[in-house]
């Protein structure tokens, strides 16, 4: 299965997406604003998006077995998508890869909502791993950290896992999955699970 299709919660944080325009209007020329950050991250999500669509899943002899890389895209968090409460959440991930021993670190942090607002929080990957198959060549990791999601600041545990995409691993995705406590009045803390997804390049 190629990465794209493991991508569930993008629509998430491209939903809403507006243009911008540069033109002319009664002899006067007029220029749009900056991109505001969540526009950049909605374009850098597509984009990657679309060309990761574009390339078969990474064969088994395709990624290196020395060397490192840094891989840099966009992840994303949302809950409750079908409901107008639910939130959709996107900030940027690194990952540091060292091909000689199929492993791997990184960080998820600068996050903003699907309606522009910058979020706090941020989450460090450990324990990455690599695993090479006839199939294609998965990656999977550990999360831990922060997240500014239903009004609060909570702490998250959980995974990510994914595959390498490209004939040279040019490419990565995948979906995260993270979970917390969600305290309600008058009863037990109740568990709280919320999906992302993720895209990276070389």
């Amino acid at each position: 299965m190629k990465p794209s299709q493991t991508v569930v919660v993008f629509a998430l944080l491209v939903a809403g997406c507006g243009g911008s325009e540069t033109g002319f209007s009664g002899g006067t020329t007029y220029v749009s604003p900056p991109k505001q950050p969540i526009e950049i991250l909605r374009e850098e999500a597509l984009r990657l998006a679309a060309e990761i669509q574009a390339v078969d899943p990474t064969p088994g002899a395709g990624t290196p077995d020395v060397g490192t890389a840094q891989f840099d895209g966009i992840a994303t968090f949302g809950i409750l998508a079908e409901s107008s409460l639910g939130e959709g959440i996107g900030g940027d991930i690194v990952l540091l890869v060292n091909f000689a021993d199929d492993s791997f670190v990184g960080r998820i942090d600068g996050f903003y909502s699907r309606d522009g607002d910058a979020r706090e929080g941020a989450f460090t990957i450990t324990d990455g791993f690599i695993g090479r198959g006839s199939e294609g060549v998965l990656l999977g990791a550990n999360l831990e950290g922060s997240l500014e999601i239903l009004s609060e600041v909570r702490d998250f545990d959980g995974g990510m896992l994914g595959a390498f995409a490209g004939e040279t691993a040019q490419y990565a995705g995948g979906q995260i999955l993270i979970e917390s406590e969600f305290e309600v009045p008058s009863t037990d803390l109740l568990p709280l699970s919320v999906e992302g997804a993720f895209l990276v390049e070389r």
